[in-house]
């Protein structure tokens, strides 16, 4: 009988332990010394359990992601049971956006040695991110790209050549003339509907020129829009909304989340949107800018020659 009752307690001990050992949420951005328990430090990709207690520290953010892949953000300073965050995150559920997430996690959790030699790889991207060449302007899009909502926002980069502003040209497959754009600005927003794109295959150029252009100065590069329709365009939005529902659509992290579920999915005019709209959002936490500029490297956008 008392050997019975020392395994049923040994059985039950190990049963509470491997409880108070399951992992809640993960650690997807992490800015200041922040710790866990008290004491331990925690880094990105850091995994958070049941019963612990996170601090933030004066100026510190924390981005996490659930188990069921919703995602969350601390930033006031203080001291947070992991019990009551999950009670928080308990209102959404699914496995979509964690998909998602995991993707963050991986590219954000890369070794300094690699994020270092990205970086050096990339200095030619990350260092024209607020200027044009010299010959060219450079469109904030890669050479070809799928669009699956009613509206595009075109982004390039300030012309040094250009004091007068920019026109915007649109045109059709055959290169008949869609619409055309001044603007003094260097974006402008786009509705779908206004081009009258016919079917069955909406697709469109666009095309950034100075409103006085040098008098040897190259023909703008094109880029390519594939506007979706039918059940793919269909699938996707189902999709969308349900990442949207889960992981949530207020915070930079959620952004950073549905720009990854764009770019996965070929939508790199809203991966670009989404992925700005976090850096707005959170200027100070660095990495949203570093995970940017790596999506632009992978995208061959800002290449400052204007070609791979």
């Amino acid at each position: 009988m008392k050997k019975f009752i020392s395994t049923l307690i040994f059985v039950v001990s190990v049963c509470v332990s491997v409880f108070a050992q399951e992992e809640l949420f993960k650690v997807l951005i992490n800015k200041g010394k922040n710790v866990v328990d008290h004491g331990k430090p925690i880094f990105t990709g850091s995994k958070i359990f049941k019963g612990q207690i996170i601090t933030l520290t004066t100026g510190g953010y924390i981005g996490l992601i659930y188990k069921n892949g919703r995602s969350m953000e601390l930033k006031v300073p203080g001291d947070y049971p992991v019990d009551k965050l999950e009670m928080n995150a308990l209102a959404s559920s699914g496995s979509l956006s964690k998909k998602y997430a995991d993707l963050v996690v991986n590219e954000m959790t890369k070794t300094s040695e690699g994020i270092t030699e990205d970086r050096k790889k990339n200095m030619k991207v990350t260092g024209s991110v607020e200027r044009g060449g010299e010959d060219a302007i450079i469109m904030v899009l890669p050479r070809n790209t799928d669009l699956l909502g009613s509206q595009m926002n075109i982004k390039w980069l300030s012309d040094r050549s250009s004091k007068s502003g920019y026109i915007v040209k649109i045109k059709d497959m055959f290169d008949e003339p869609l619409k055309t754009y001044t603007t003094e600005d260097t974006t402008l927003s786009v509705t779908i509907a206004d081009l009258n794109l016919k079917a069955p295959n909406k697709s469109f150029i666009v095309s950034v020129e100075p409103k006085v252009a040098k008098a040897k100065s190259s023909a703008p590069e094109g880029k390519l829009i594939k506007v979706l329709e039918g059940k793919k365009a269909e699938d996707l939005h189902k999709e969308l909304k349900m990442v949207k529902e889960e992981a949530g659509d207020e915070s930079a992290l959620s952004k950073v989340i549905l720009a990854t579920f764009c770019e996965q999915n070929k939508l790199i005019v809203e991966a670009i949107y989404y992925y700005e709209q976090a850096m707005q959002l959170e200027p100070n936490v660095e990495e949203y800018r570093f995970a940017y500029e790596n999506f632009l490297a992978r995208n061959d956008i800002f290449l400052i020659s204007g070609k791979k």
